[in-house]
């Protein structure tokens, strides 16, 4: 059966990219956050292997039947349906600015005390990309299962927390 390799370089500079937010700002991401992004994608790896027997049965499938593997087209989980269509790229870039580009200029131009809310959610939708890269040849179900499972943590823990702190700060600056 034919290799199918997990994008390796992209893995490993998101991880040396969060690792560098950390060393910056570390002190203000909870250790759960930290457990939470590896404990997370720990678990996907080995359902993957114990329920899903590492998704050979469709990886065999697609070899034997000379299908090349396409994680962002044929094989992706829209079967590649909706990736070019308009309404698609809209959401995607309008998420990635929401989610990762305007946190990111938080931590990096904003306050400390700002820089230091925002840098635990850039952390987990480093984690999140890590985990959807390196999961492409992984059974369906689990590939769902990481951009819900990291939303949900992010939305329920520390999104939460920032919210709930920038309104601190704002009746702070105004009380």
């Amino acid at each position: 059966m034919t290799k199918h390799n997990t994008p390796i370089l992209p893995c490993l500079l998101l991880s040396v990219f969060g690792y560098f937010i950390y060393s910056r700002y570390g002190n203000a991401v909870k250790k759960a956050d930290l457990a939470f992004s590896v404990g997370f994608l720990a678990y996907i790896y080995i359902a993957n292997v114990v329920c899903f027997n590492s998704n050979r049965l469709q990886l065999s499938q697609r070899e034997e039947q000379n299908i090349p593997f396409e994680p962002m087209g044929q094989h992706s989980l829209g079967r590649g349906a909706f990736i070019v269509d308009p309404s698609f790229m809209v959401y995607f870039g309008v998420s990635k600015l929401l989610s990762l580009l305007i946190p990111l200029i938080l931590i990096f131009a904003a306050p400390s005390d700002i820089a230091l809310m925002a840098t635990p959610c850039v952390l987990i939708v480093i984690a999140q990309a890590v985990a959807e890269e390196s999961t492409v040849t992984f059974h369906d179900v689990l590939r769902i299962l990481v951009p819900i499972g990291y939303c949900s943590y992010k939305l329920f823990g520390p999104e939460t927390t920032w919210a709930l702190d920038s309104w601190s700060l704002l009746l702070e600056k105004y009380h």
